[in-house]
């Protein structure tokens, strides 16, 4: 609880210490002048009815009367409700220089921890306008829309370092297109701070300030460093210092270029000023430019306002001065005659002057919001919104609680109750602040559900959408809608270019499994060839082997046939199967060969033999004693 007017509850107790002196001395001399008058005995006789009990507790109630009064008077305050009001001021963009070369500590800490901290302090001279935050480096972007949420725009200062942008250098024209992109639909008088050590690598920044200059920028440049320079440090993955050199092993030294930043100031009508030791610069800008322009109206907010609880105090007040002129002083009648009227009077200014209801959850739920205790702060508004289901205003508390709680999908799920309202103003918010919470959402599942992020920035764009069609001059809901959908593009470039690797990929892998395929194949084919010819070498020297028993066999008969007649000549021809062709002649067929070769008569004598043969087989006798017949040999022999 507080109060609007303190300094009559600071007079109270003075108040209450003259009343209790006052009745003291009236009660005091009260007496001393009955004793003027009567005598002590007639006077026992006299205030036999009276009762002192009730004349001191009616004294009692005036004390108590004028007590709460002066309580009411303080205006004692607790809960809250919201109103809209129009805010004026300025918008203001700090463009921050995030490269390397603000590593330098030329400025202690560096130049970008000491940036930093100037930020802080000049921002809280800049209460009421709105401002907003760039980093750059070899490129920029917008890290926070121009916003009178300051803790918001806090943070994200407090997030940026050197790896804030993944590309080197310092491109100072890539910052002023930036703000002027982000400044291009406001009508009030755009303002850009930058800071920056001035070494514009691209040296482009005086051409872009003149394009600036042409949609009413004023530029106001703060440069932070030193003129003699200092080396740019750098962590070496040991652990160790190590400083920054060129591609020829050289030391960079950072140096503060004063003359461009000079320049640049002076195309937008704006001043140029050192940064100093301790952020003196920015304190110039402030009160030689900042302070001088004047406010305009920059938008309407729903503000939060203390609900006066003095009717409570003021009940009490006319209750206790009402029930002590009503009630009487003697022994038996507690109040005077006709007396009931009146009290039913009182009783009725109680009725008529107590509050309807008291939302002590939802103070209490926004007093924990303030101290950044954002699940308590969660837990008592849903409390509150249990009571009054129908309460808008109560949802979309709800939903920036659990927002800042980082309850993404339970703060979309409050701002979609809090849309059932005919304010268009709440509306509005609740629509941008959903747009914010399922952004913040996506980002949270990007790294394992980029699908999902990809549906929810996509419901997010649409938010926006709906913010600018209630209000088409929302500055903050274009800038944030171009921010999502940028990242929304590059996400589904990223998610197109991984689907077409991942094709690649298993196209790749595919075409190795059918290669290994067809490898595994051809082996196949060739040990099942090869398995064929040794099946078949293994046939023909079984078939050799058969051939050469036969022949053996043959000559053996042929031998056993004629035991005398063993060196007679005899040519002979290994049979031949049919579809085979002839075999190879073995080791012992040529052996056996060449023996015999040494034994055959020549043709001639050959002949002479056979003549004489045959005459002596005329001569043979047809049979013997036994019948057995002799068979003639002339069928087993060849003719020349």
């Amino acid at each position: 609880m507080t109060f609007a007017s303190p300094y009559w509850i600071y007079s109270l107790p003075v108040v209450i210490l003259l009343l209790l002196f006052f009745f003291y001395k009236a009660n005091k001399g009260r007496l001393v002048l009955l004793d003027a008058f009567v005598s002590k005995d007639l006077r026992e006789k006299l205030l036999t009815s009276f009762s002192q009990k009730k004349h001191t507790f009616k004294q009692l109630l005036v004390v108590l009367g004028i007590a709460f009064l002066f309580v009411a008077l303080a205006r004692p305050q607790w809960g809250f409700e919201f109103r809209e009001k129009h805010s004026r001021g300025i918008n203001v963009l700090i463009a921050l220089d995030v490269s390397r070369s603000m590593l330098a500590e030329d400025v202690k800490p560096n130049r970008l921890e000491r940036a930093k901290l100037g930020i802080l302090d000049i921002l809280k001279k800049l209460s009421g306008n709105q401002v907003g935050l760039i980093a750059f480096a070899g490129e920029a972007f917008l890290q926070c829309p121009l916003t009178l949420d300051y803790d918001a725009f806090q943070q994200t200062l407090e997030s940026i370092d050197t790896d804030t942008i993944a590309r080197g250098g310092t491109d100072i024209a890539s910052a002023i297109r930036v703000a002027a992109k982000a400044l291009r639909n406001d009508k009030n008088h755009k303002i850009l701070v930058l800071i920056t050590d001035g070494e514009d690598l691209e040296e482009s920044g005086i051409k872009e300030a003149q394009r600036a200059a042409g949609e009413g920028i004023t530029i106001y440049t703060v440069g932070i460093g030193t003129k003699q320079g200092e080396l740019i440090p750098i962590r070496t993955k040991s652990g160790g210092t190590d400083y920054l050199r060129d591609s020829a092993g050289k030391l960079v030294k950072t140096t503060l270029d004063e003359s461009t930043l000079r320049k640049i100031a002076e195309e937008t009508n704006g001043f140029y000023v050192p940064f100093g030791i301790g952020g003196e610069g920015l304190e110039q800008v402030y009160e030689a430019g900042l302070a001088l322009i004047p406010e305009q109206d920059l938008a309407s907010k729903m503000e939060r306002v203390a609900i006066d609880r003095f009717q409570w105090p003021l009940g009490l007040a006319i209750y206790c001065l009402m029930l002590e002129a009503i009630m009487g002083t003697r022994k038996r009648n507690f109040f005077k005659r006709k007396s009931i009227a009146p009290a039913a009077v009182v009783v009725l200014l109680l009725f008529v002057l107590f509050p309807k209801h008291l939302e002590a959850s939802a103070y209490e739920a926004y007093k924990a919001y303030e101290e950044k205790d954002y699940a308590k702060s969660s837990q008592l508004y849903a409390e509150a919104l249990h009571k009054d289901k129908e309460n808008a205003l109560l949802s979309y508390n709800l939903g920036t609680s659990l927002y800042r709680e980082g309850e993404y999908e339970k703060a979309n799920k409050a701002f979609e109750d809090a849309l059932h309202t005919d304010n268009t103003e709440l509306q509005k918010r609740a629509f941008f602040n959903m747009g914010d919470a399922k952004y913040r959402q996506g980002e949270r599942l990007l790294k394992d559900k980029q699908e999902e992020t990809v549906k929810l920035w996509e419901e997010s764009l649409k938010d926006y959408e709906n913010v600018m069609g209630l209000d088409k001059e929302h500055s903050q809901a274009k800038e944030n809608y171009e921010f999502v959908k940028r990242k929304l593009d590059e996400l589904k470039k990223k998610i197109e270019q991984e689907k077409q690797q991942q094709q690649q990929k298993q196209d790749q892998q595919n075409k190795e499994d059918k290669k290994n395929k067809d490898d595994s194949q051809n082996q196949q084919q060739q040990s099942d060839q090869q398995k064929d010819q040794e099946d078949k070498q293994d046939q023909n020297k079984d078939n050799q082997s058969d051939q050469q028993r036969d022949e053996d066999q043959k000559q053996s008969d042929q031998k056993d046939e004629k035991p005398g007649d063993q060196q007679q000549p005899q040519e002979q021809k290994p049979e031949e199967k049919e579809g085979e062709g002839k075999p190879e002649e073995s080791q012992r067929d040529k052996e056996e060969g060449q023996e015999n070769e040494s034994e055959q008569l020549s043709r001639d004598e050959a002949r002479q033999l056979l003549n004489a043969l045959r005459d002596s087989e005329k001569k043979l006798p047809t049979s013997n004693e036994s019948g057995n017949t002799f068979q003639s040999t002339n069928s087993q022999y060849k003719d020349w």
